[in-house]
């Protein structure tokens, strides 16, 4: 099935959802590109029991999981124009965007790809690896000498059947659930970078709510999003262990490590230059990242 045929029959879905929800007082549609099975995905099922259960039936969630809507980029613009009320995918939050609560990205991103074994930051000299479409991913792809290649998660198997890049990273959770172990030879636990997953909400549909419906809203989206936290902690250590039946699986020493945070330095400086960060907000992404690891 082609991709627009997907989003074709998601926006129908999304449509049907609408006209059957006439007993709710509001419906909310959400999408993101994980398969129903992946921790994101069933945080959000435990979202749409509470939230229908404790809100007595007055606001109705429609999930739609596994990228039927689209990819990450179209389906934060569905948030944008209301088609989706929300998404977990994208990046930054702009105007008219709501965020009751943010989780961690499934966990710390290791590499994979195609040609060798990444043993120090060297190593990715060359390669092309798929980066999200978000500038900071971008800019620390090529600060650690690969060549970026920006492109949405969903088109990746395909990419690398075609030969189209070299390799990609993410967490262990993301490089199962999307069979990158099927199309990838090497997995190498770098643990060198994570991000946070904050849930984003179409605001003008946030603000239509009931104040004490709002309460409730950010309530379970809080809850949702630290049960998709907690999930991805418990399946680490057991998808490693079956993603090294599929592939060949090396870890990196710490000294190796060094060489990764000595070159994105300046990308921590661009950013701060740029006034999207501050310093102060990098050191605490750095304790933030310490304590969890």
């Amino acid at each position: 099935m082609s991709k627009a045929s997907k989003i074709l029959i998601g926006l129908i879905g999304a449509a049907l959802a609408g006209s059957m929800s006439a007993a709710a007082d509001f419906t909310f549609k959400y999408g993101n590109s994980q398969p129903e099975q992946a921790a994101r995905s069933q945080s959000m099922i435990y979202f749409k029991e509470q939230l229908e259960e404790r809100s007595g039936g007055r606001i109705e969630v429609k999930n739609f999981f596994g990228a039927v809507m689209g990819n990450e980029k179209e389906m934060y613009d569905q948030v944008t124009t209301g088609i989706l009320q929300a998404t977990r995918e994208a990046g930054a939050a702009e105007n008219g965007i709501h965020v009751p609560a943010t989780g961690i990205s499934q966990g710390f991103r290791m590499y994979t790809n195609n040609k060798r074994p990444i043993t120090m930051v060297e190593d990715l000299q060359g390669l092309l690896i798929r980066e999200p479409q978000v500038p900071l991913f971008i800019a620390t792809g090529e600060a650690l000498g690969s060549e970026a290649i920006p492109m949405a998660f969903s088109e990746v198997y395909q990419a690398f059947q075609q030969g189209v890049i070299d390799g990609q990273h993410n967490p262990p959770a993301n490089i199962w659930n999307y069979k990158i172990h099927e199309v990838q030879k090497y997995l190498s636990v770098t643990n060198h970078m994570t991000g946070p997953d904050p849930l984003l909400v179409n605001k003008e549909w946030y603000d239509s709510l009931p104040e004490d419906l709002q309460q409730l809203f950010d309530e379970v989206a809080v809850e949702a999003l630290a049960l998709s936290d907690e999930l991805a902690r418990q399946a680490e250590t057991e998808l490693l262990e079956k993603l090294s039946q599929e592939m060949e699986v090396n870890y990196l020493t710490e000294e190796a490590m060094d060489g990764f945070r000595a070159a994105v330095q300046p990308v921590y400086q661009q950013f701060i230059d740029a006034g999207d960060f501050s310093q102060e907000d990098v050191d605490n992404a750095k304790a933030a990242a310490k304590s969890c690891g």
